[in-house]
C-alpha cells in the first residue's frame, strides 16, 4: 500500500513540476491542422503531456454528453487528458477498423484502464488499499 501512496505522490509532484494547470489564454481543443494547433492542444504538447500526433482523450470529464456542461478550461486540463494512439482512442469510443480489420469496442473495464489518465491508477489502488485496511486498523485500535 505504501508503494501506491508513493506512486500517487510522485505523479502529483511531476504534474505540478510540469505546470499541471493552464489558467490563462485560449482553452480551445479542436483546432486544425492538428500539428499546428493553437491554445490548449499546443500547450499540452509543449509541456510534454501529448506527443505529436497523439490523440488527447478526456478521461474523467468527457467532451460530450454530460461533459458539455463542464467548461473547456476545466475539462481540457492535464489531469483529465490521456494521450493515446488512434486505435486505442477509437476502441474506447466504439468499434474501430484498421487495415480492413474491424476491432471491437473495449469492454467497460478496458475503457477505464486505457482511457483514464495515468495518475488515476495509483490513486485508485491507494484508496482501495486504505479502505480494505481501515477495518483492520479499527479492530486493532479497539484491542489496545
Amino acid at each position: 500500500m505504501a508503494a501506491s501512496d508513493l506512486a500517487l505522490a510522485k505523479g502529483l509532484l511531476t504534474a505540478l513540476g510540469k505546470g499541471a494547470v493552464k489558467i490563462s489564454g485560449p482553452h480551445v481543443w479542436r483546432t486544425k491542422p492538428w500539428d499546428e494547433a493553437q491554445g490548449m492542444r499546443k500547450w499540452l504538447g509543449e509541456k510534454g503531456y501529448l506527443k505529436p500526433g497523439e490523440h488527447g482523450h478526456h478521461g474523467l470529464a468527457p467532451q460530450n454528453g454530460w461533459g458539455k456542461a463542464v467548461p473547456d478550461f476545466i475539462k481540457n486540463q492535464p489531469w483529465n487528458i490521456k494521450g493515446l494512439d488512434a486505435v486505442t482512442h477509437g476502441r474506447i469510443h466504439g468499434p474501430y477498423t484498421v487495415d480492413g480489420v474491424k476491432l471491437p469496442r473495449f469492454n467497460p473495464v478496458e475503457r477505464v484502464w486505457y482511457g483514464t489518465p495515468t495518475w488515476t491508477k495509483p490513486a485508485a489502488t491507494s484508496m482501495t488499499g486504505d479502505s480494505v485496511r481501515a477495518p483492520t486498523l479499527a479492530i486493532e485500535g479497539q484491542r489496545r
